[in-house]
């Protein structure tokens, strides 16, 4: 790795490290305290249990797409080694830094993003009431055409911090930001190989994983489906511009050009010899 490489990944680790430090700082603030209505339709749904729970979120949003990157870039390393095109040790772990980089400064990014408007906005969930319990009667006729602001939840401060951050959803935008960071990884990485009709039923399958675990916070009655909706578009939009427009994985697809050329030279040199 020369000097340009080593110091584009030292500047990729401190940005990311900032990003987490942004990112758990957030979790401090206090959301906007938002009255409601008691004739409030949507916020009295009832709790249930969740499809995906956070620790399920975090092995699909975060570990599977790293372990799926690391193996990814294992099997393109030693299946170019066998077909001796030239790619180094040292190419393959700039190549894969560069990926983990990337997709960690894409991830983090979207959770910064998405931890502001949550604070910001303070929208009540669906299930606000069931969880809340506030220390006033909705069934009290006084309460019936007022807007309430001045109550208590009698729950405990983070579990009504909970409550008062439906908008946007953080289990769309943090799925779908993985998800389409490993569509487009896909794209670039193996858009000229022989496998492309393969991959592209791979891309299909990651997106409906990140599809399903967005849905999931609508029949699970913890988010409206508008805020799902506004997840998966930070989401997508994130994975886009952070991946795409600086033009972060654009090395893997001169490897897959080069791999390309080189394949079509061995083709054409067998062929003379035949």
């Amino acid at each position: 790795m020369d000097r340009r490489g080593v110091a584009q990944v030292s500047i990729d680790v401190i940005s990311v490290g900032i990003l987490v430090v942004l990112d758990q700082a957030l979790d401090y603030l206090e959301p906007v305290k938002r009255g409601f209505w008691c004739s409030d339709e949507t916020i009295k749904y009832p709790r249930q249990s969740e499809t995906v729970p956070y620790k399920e979120l975090v092995e699909i949003a975060m570990v599977a797409p790293v372990v799926f990157l690391i193996i990814s870039e294992i099997i393109y390393f030693q299946v170019s080694k066998r077909n001796k095109l030239f790619l180094t040790s040292q190419e393959f772990w700039y190549n894969l830094i560069t990926v983990l980089s990337t997709w960690a400064c894409t991830f983090w990014i979207n959770s910064v993003i998405t931890k502001f408007i949550k604070v910001r906005v303070g929208r009540l969930r669906p299930v606000f009431l069931d969880y809340c319990n506030p220390t006033i009667d909705c069934d009290d006729a006084a309460w019936k055409d007022q807007y309430v602001t001045n109550f208590t939840c009698r729950v405990g401060h983070s579990v009504e911090n909970f409550v008062r951050t439906s908008f946007p959803s953080g289990h769309s935008s943090e799925s779908m930001v993985s998800m389409v960071f490993l569509i487009i990884y896909l794209w670039k990485r193996y858009r000229h190989n022989s496998t492309r009709y393969f991959v592209a039923l791979v891309q299909i399958v990651v997106l409906f994983v990140g599809l399903f675990v967005a849905l999931s916070r609508i029949y699970d009655n913890i988010h409206h489906w508008s805020d799902v909706l506004a997840g998966i578009a930070i989401g997508t939009i994130v994975a886009l511009v952070v991946s795409l427009a600086p033009k972060r994985l654009d090395r893997l697809q001169d490897d897959s050009d080069e791999v390309k050329i080189a394949a079509t030279s061995q083709a054409t040199f067998r062929s003379s010899i035949a």
